[in-house]
């Protein structure tokens, strides 16, 4: 979604280089310039998709090349802060916090979070513990529940619905 446009506080709906505030996509000043013409987030000189010299991108995971920095290695590019990040998949144990949106880094690898786009069986290896690829999409196992995009023992419910059992034939029997 351009700047300047309704995001229903949802910053994956904006373009790279903004997020959504206050329910619109709006450029972070910091790092882009609103270009009110496209409704496009232009980024800064250093910045990564900007215009640079050598030397001179201000992510350590990033270099000058064709006068633009660019993500370096394994690292992409991460929309919203216009970061280098790490990959589903790839090893984030030195880096935790450089995971893609809508990743987590668990057991030293970028995991996809519950809800994330996935591509079949042979991608479930990269959904977090307890999901597998199901219609192309990360989603909890059988007896786990989601819960901050990580799946979790279902147990508690499982639980509490056997008080509820026990409490109902107890009143029966008294």
């Amino acid at each position: 979604i351009k700047q300047g446009t309704s995001c229903s506080n949802n910053m994956y709906d904006c373009v790279s280089g903004a997020t959504c505030t206050s329910n619109t996509c709006t450029c972070n000043t910091d790092i882009t310039t609103a270009d009110a013409g496209t409704g496009k987030c232009t980024p800064k000189a250093n910045v990564l998709g900007g215009a640079c010299t050598s030397g001179s991108c201000t992510d350590s995971n990033a270099q000058c090349s064709n006068s633009i920095c660019a993500c370096t290695g394994a690292f992409v590019p991460r929309p919203e802060d216009l970061k280098c990040a790490i990959a589903a998949g790839a090893s984030c144990a030195s880096n935790s916090n450089l995971c893609t949106t809508g990743t987590v880094c668990m057991a030293d690898k970028c995991k996809k979070m519950v809800g994330q786009a996935c591509t079949g069986t042979g991608d479930a290896a990269n959904c977090v513990s307890n999901a597998d690829c199901t219609s192309g999409t990360c989603s909890c196992k059988t007896g786990y529940s989601a819960s901050g995009g990580q799946c979790s023992s279902a147990s508690g419910v499982l639980a509490s619905g056997l008080v509820l059992v026990l409490a109902f034939v107890t009143s029966r029997l008294l």
